[in-house]
């Protein structure tokens, strides 16, 4: 203001007509000349009684051009066009009306209560040089691209990670809210450096510098590493449904309690329980990567087992996320009970098929109800632990509580025999002919001494090959 020596200024119009028109131009210079050219055209109109200037379909293609149109006016008719060839449309009408085509009459305000002539501050604008506008654009057009592809991308829906894998996905998330927060704080620092290079408070040659300081750097680098992450999370969200699509169950070993250092007896232990005609592949990502055709040898191999057996159950169970690391992709499978065994032949196999691991021998007494698997279990502990049968009946160890109903005397007395140990008779059900007298399934361990030798037959193998010819 101080250059311009100006004295007063419009603060309020009387009668007349106002109207300023702002217009936002496309960037190109070809066209802004073109519609410069028209624009001039009208302005003519404007400022002579002359006719009206009639405008071609040449001129109103490049008046369409113009990005915006805000007009400011006195005139309500005027404030509501939002386009220069509607403006240029209401001239002829304006013209026509003596209401408000009158004389203009406005009242002026001394300028020095808007602006103290001695503190006023000269406005100073600095242009930006044409190399750094292009240096800022790429950045800010660099960055807007990156986040406008990672926003459609954290948009998606994952159902498979949001069941199996939703700690991890979570923590995507919050990634994704923290990228986004140091994206905002970087778009508002150009800003802040673009205004105080128009105001002459930075300097123009900082420019470089400033579009790669840490905070930008650092900006790119977590754009770059999420980036990385969600195209792995993309890969595993389509790995997790071409193996339900092939028939396994997916489940996340973190999810199963499995510990660090973790053996596979434990592991058996841990996925295996209450396991029916199942099958189990243990592998990870990195297994997946590195040792690809072992684990497609493995999956090959399952899947060719459920072509045979459909009611046999596949399970994959992912390491990645867990503490426990393993070498190698394996299978853990479910003792599945096989009919029409051959008793010769099992009598040959079994010594031989012993597990060299830890020398344990699995025992399942299947039979009907009232055969004796309870008592046989309590003779064969009491078996191993005297020596003389004289022993055992003065203090028996009884493992399972039975009881039984037998007859006496002439009259056929019916009298209960009970064997009750530490265990209550709860697990017992004499009411319900036909079925099992003992309600619950249990599992013993016997281990034998070293020197056992009731006889010079091994205990274990006697009794395998007895069970065997007794239900044959």
């Amino acid at each position: 203001m101080p250059d311009i020596h100006a004295t007063h200024m419009i603060v309020l119009v009387n009668w007349g007509i106002d109207a300023v028109v702002v217009l936002q131009l496309p960037p190109e210079d070809q066209q802004i000349k073109a519609i410069e050219y028209v624009i001039q055209k009208i302005c003519n109109t404007l400022s002579t009684y002359y006719s009206d200037v009639t405008l071609d379909e040449q001129d109103k293609f490049f008046l369409k051009k113009i990005l915006r149109t805000e007009v400011f006016s006195n005139i309500s008719e005027l404030t509501e066009v939002k386009s220069i060839i509607d403006f240029h449309h209401k001239i002829p009408s304006l013209r026509l009306n003596n209401d408000l085509l009158k004389p203009y009459n406005y009242n002026l305000y001394p300028i020095e209560h808007f602006y103290a002539m001695n503190n006023g501050k000269q406005v100073i604008f600095i242009e930006l040089q044409g190399k750094d506008v292009l240096n800022i654009e790429y950045h800010l057009l660099q960055l807007s691209s990156d986040f406008k592809r990672l926003t459609e991308a954290m948009n998606q829906d994952y159902p498979n990670l949001q069941r199996h894998l939703k700690i991890e996905l979570n923590k995507m998330r919050t990634t994704w809210q923290n990228l986004k927060q140091m994206y905002e704080n970087e778009i508002n620092r150009i800003q802040k450096l673009k205004i105080g290079i128009h105001h002459g408070e930075i300097d123009q040659r900082t420019i470089p510098e400033e579009l790669n300081t840490d905070q930008a750097r650092k900006l790119r680098k977590m754009i770059s590493d999420f980036t990385d992450n969600l195209k792995a999370i993309d890969k595993k969200e389509q790995f997790i449904t071409d193996l339900i699509e092939k028939r396994f169950l997916y489940q996340n070993a973190a999810d199963k309690g499995i510990q660090n250092g973790d053996d596979q007896k434990t592991l058996e232990q841990t996925l295996l329980a209450d396991a029916k005609c199942t099958r189990i592949m243990c592998s990870d990502d990195d297994l997946y990567k590195n040792k690809l055709s072992e684990w497609c040898s493995c999956r090959d191999k399952l899947l060719k087992e459920h072509k045979e057996n459909p009611d046999l159950q596949l399970i994959y169970v992912d390491f990645s996320y867990a503490s426990c690391k393993l070498k190698d992709t394996i299978i853990l499978r479910t003792l599945d009970k096989k009919n029409h065994v051959d008793a010769t032949q099992l009598m040959t196999t079994l010594p031989s098929a012993r597990p060299k691991s830890d020398g344990s021998i699995n025992i399942l007494l299947l039979g009907e109800s009232g055969v004796g698997k309870s008592t046989f279990i309590n003779a064969f502990v009491n078996y191993l632990k005297f020596d003389k049968l004289k022993a055992a009946e003065k203090n028996p160890v009884v493992l399972i509580p039975v009881s039984f109903i037998m007859t006496t005397d002439d009259n056929f007395t019916e009298q209960v025999v009970k064997f009750e140990g530490n265990d209550t008779l709860s697990n017992e059900d004499h009411d319900n002919l036909g079925h099992s007298v003992t309600q619950h399934c249990k599992s013993y361990v016997f281990t034998l001494k070293n020197g056992d030798n009731h006889g010079r037959i091994n205990p274990f193998y006697f009794i395998l090959v007895f069970l065997t010819l007794s239900s044959s």
